[in-house]
């Protein structure tokens, strides 16, 4: 598979990562504070820097869209279990830093992450493989 593929189907999974982040942590969990303590519940809200966060789903969704191409996945269903456990990893690991090394959040915010994750990461999986099929017909 040519590097073109490889960076549209990124582009692809960036798209569903932003999508669906946006439903979990705004439209579902956005004035929840789960896992945050008390004294950090403000830190996280205000306004949001998009440039940043395109540039991390991208980065994120070459991530799994070169993984993907190596373990040659094909349809929506190839993609959901890889993309899915990069993401509990990624999500549980973003989570532990914050927790290690701050006193913004507990224990809660690492499973919390991992979950969240690991949803977002495996549709955006899915998507990439099945971009994969459709581009190999």
């Amino acid at each position: 598979m040519n590097t073109q593929k490889i960076l549209i189907a990124a582009v692809a999974g960036a798209a569903t990562l932003f999508a669906t982040g946006y439903v979990i942590y705004i439209l579902i969990f956005g004035d929840s504070t789960i896992g945050m303590e008390q004294a950090a519940e403000g830190v996280f809200s205000g306004t949001f820097n998009f440039s940043g966060i395109i540039v991390m789903e991208l980065l994120y969704g070459l991530l799994l869209s070169v993984t993907l191409n190596w373990k040659h996945t094909n349809g929506f269903s190839s993609g959901l279990i890889p993309g899915g456990l990069i993401g509990a990893l990624v999500g549980a690991t973003i989570g532990l830093d914050y927790f290690s090394t701050t006193d913004l959040v507990n224990f809660n915010w690492v499973i919390f992450e991992g979950i969240t994750y690991l949803v977002r990461f495996s549709l955006a999986g899915g998507v990439i493989a099945l971009f994969y099929s459709k581009r190999s017909e």
